[in-house]
């Protein structure tokens, strides 16, 4: 309801319109069948998590991976439909010109990436916002691999051991792990889901 209000509210002065949200892969069907256009955009799980970790307080481990990973499993099924498009983040950051082309095709505009140009709803310059907090340009590349500098932290680790074989789906690298890391990852992560488990039950 919010993506769609946002969206009603500016398409009446707009032939093209957008609105960034997170976490709403629930409701992909409704806006294709009001005929919206997604443009879903992902990343590797491992930085996701570490800029959770970074960003919010209630940081889950499960929860985030569980939710990146059913939201992959929901874009793989819509993949074939004409009104979704997927984007590999790290793509666009490294292949900008050849990302931004396709999305202009999917979208049915010319588009020109200028980010002086760009406003959000109340005139604040966008560049303002937490999407460029930590980074100096446009497709900044430092915004990519993070976790390949945080290799030995717990939680990448753990997301490593516990998507593995989604990451090597979506042709993400596989951590190398210390022999007995793999182990105690797993373990870790299986921590978090029993947590997880009891939190569901005592809200039933």
């Amino acid at each position: 309801e919010l993506a769609l209000g946002m969206l009603n509210d500016t398409s009446e002065k707009l032939s093209v319109a957008g609105v960034k949200v997170t976490r709403e892969y629930h409701y992909y069907l409704s806006l294709l069948d009001a005929n919206y256009r997604i443009v879903y955009l992902y990343r590797d799980p491992r930085d996701v998590i570490l800029s959770a970790k970074n960003r919010f307080g209630d940081f889950n481990l499960y929860e985030y991976a569980m939710r990146w990973s059913d939201s992959m499993k929901f874009a793989d099924e819509l993949k074939e439909n004409r009104g979704f498009h997927a984007v590999k983040f790290e793509n666009l950051i490294e292949n900008p010109e050849q990302e931004v082309e396709k999305l202009a095709d999917f979208i049915g505009v010319d588009l020109e990436v200028n980010i002086n140009t760009l406003v959000q709803r109340k005139g604040v310059d966008y560049v303002d916002n937490s999407s460029f907090g930590d980074i100096s340009k446009t497709f900044d590349k430092s915004a990519i691999w993070r976790w390949k500098k945080n290799s030995d932290d717990r939680d990448v680790v753990a997301v490593s051991a516990a998507l593995g074989n989604e990451l090597a789906k979506y042709d993400y690298d596989i951590l190398d792990v210390e022999p007995g890391s793999t182990h105690r990852a797993k373990k870790q992560y299986a921590k978090f889901t029993r947590n997880q488990k009891i939190k569901t039950m005592l809200k039933k």
